[in-house]
């Protein structure tokens, strides 16, 4: 296997256009980061598809694990393809006013919110240095314990985010509830969400926890043997020389 490096630092700008600047799929990107550790991961994939991973597997465990239906496969292959090819029932901005979108997987969901500017298609290229091929070969090489303790953190509860202005009423609801999820005050939002500030906030938290990953990434690309000519020496006037 081949190793090599990729640029990590001042993702914030391309990270925005990624997510098309869409509030829900940025947040799960956060809230997906944060939550399960995907630095080893990282050397095995492109950057789209850790943002499709954390946010996809975000949503969905936020679900599953509440009612008791957690994925328990062992596989990595497998447990790629039941958070990314997962239906989701997402993207709503404001959940009691605008109904929620509907999207085949987290392909579908990712692709129609991108929005990659010409200027940043040089550096987007060289974050995705896979170009989305040979995904399950990636998966296969990820050392089993890197995905004993992603599929353990894959089956924890999911947190809920408020921005500190909305801590108390959360906290308030949350006494209501069976079993509570942890709130967790968003610090690095402002105390009260600003029209135009909290996208941008985001990719800027994910830019700096993605900062602390690995640079290399592992290229499982086979590279054939080449089969070289071996001609025998010669004499003068072309006939063979032969060695006894």
């Amino acid at each position: 296997m081949k190793k090599n490096t990729r640029p990590i630092k001042r993702l914030s700008p391309l990270i925005t256009e990624i997510c098309g600047g869409n509030n829900a799929l940025i947040s799960s990107v956060h809230h997906g980061l944060a939550e399960v550790d995907m630095s080893s991961l990282f050397p095995h994939l492109d950057l789209d598809e850790l943002i499709m991973f954390a946010a996809a597997s975000w949503q969905i465990r936020q679900f599953e694990n509440r009612d008791g239906k957690m994925f328990l496969s062992h596989s990595l292959e497998e447990i790629f393809d039941h958070y990314i090819n997962s239906t989701l029932d997402v993207d709503q901005y404001f959940p009691r006013s605008n109904p929620i979108r509907r999207f085949a997987n987290a392909y579908d969901w990712l692709s129609e919110r991108q929005t990659i500017s010409e200027e940043r298609k040089p550096f987007h290229q060289r974050v995705n240095p896979f170009q989305g091929k040979d995904l399950q070969e990636r998966l296969s090489s990820v050392e089993p314990a890197i995905v004993r303790k992603l599929r353990d953190q894959l089956l924890e509860s999911t947190k809920r985010y408020v921005f500190e202005c909305d801590y108390t009423l959360a906290k308030d609801d949350a006494r209501s509830e069976r079993n509570p999820p942890e709130i967790v005050v968003m610090t690095f939002q402002t105390v009260y969400p600003r029209k135009g500030g909290v996208v941008p906030r985001y990719a800027t938290e994910i830019g700096s926890i993605i900062k602390r990953f690995p640079t290399q990434y592992i290229d499982t690309t086979k590279v054939e043997p080449q089969t070289v000519r071996v001609e025998p020496p010669t004499t003068r006037k072309g006939q063979y020389a032969l060695e006894f």
